[in-house]
């Protein structure tokens, strides 16, 4: 009977420290609480797993068609314009340049690597791109009499345009070839985009890829 009585007056007393316990617990809706005897376990719930995309749900598609949608912009503002024939080709570039700067932003890569593989895949890209808009030439039908590839003759024309336009540099003399103008517009765009997208993507810095832009527009 002692015995008994003694466990009653334990119970007594356990509760108003349980319902404490819950009071202060119960307000927190991500957790759950058991109960066994005397000792209280709290356990946090498992976070629901959401079907949507996690590039959706933090607005970095809408972000890539905006900023894609700017610099296509320039691009066709720079074509409209009509200074010269072949401008068509920024479109492409952009496209290539944004694309590879947003792979490249959420790569583990750092910035020195960054700007090197721009370098060089922005002007294989962009040298690529030339070589559609070589019409027929004279100096092209002069390496396709020697068996040279038509790819590879266009390519060599650029070429020889381009170390023309550099000997004219260094001899302080004027240049108005249309190709390598169309190469360094090219180029500089490829270059804006593809900061654009690093600088967005990367560092969250979206102001720095819109007055880029608006500089150039």
């Amino acid at each position: 009977m002692r015995q008994s009585t003694n466990f009653a007056q334990r119970r007594q007393t356990q509760r108003p420290a349980t319902a404490a316990v819950t009071g202060q617990i119960g307000s927190a809706p991500a957790r759950s609480l058991s109960t066994s005897g005397s000792r209280v376990t709290i356990a946090p719930e498992s976070h629901r797993a959401t079907d949507a995309p996690v590039f959706f749900q933090e607005g970095r598609i809408v972000t890539f068609l905006l900023l894609g949608l700017l610099y296509l912009l320039l691009a066709l503002s720079l074509d409209a314009a009509g200074w010269v024939s072949g401008m068509g080709l920024l479109v492409p570039v952009v496209l290539g340049a944004l694309t590879l700067g947003t792979l490249m932003a959420y790569s583990r890569f750092d910035g020195f690597f960054m700007l090197s593989h721009s370098l060089a895949t922005g002007l294989t890209w962009v040298f690529y791109l030339m070589i559609g808009t070589v019409g027929h030439e004279p100096r092209v039908a002069v390496f396709l009499d020697h068996g040279v590839p038509p790819l590879q003759a266009r390519a060599y024309f650029l070429l020889e345009r381009w170390l023309e336009w550099v000997q004219a540099a260094l001899n302080n003399n004027a240049s108005n070839d249309n190709y390598i103008f169309v190469l360094e517009i090219g180029f500089l765009v490829w270059w804006l985009a593809y900061l654009g997208a690093w600088t967005v993507f990367r560092h969250g810095y979206v102001w720095r890829g819109v007055v880029m832009a608006a500089v150039a527009l």
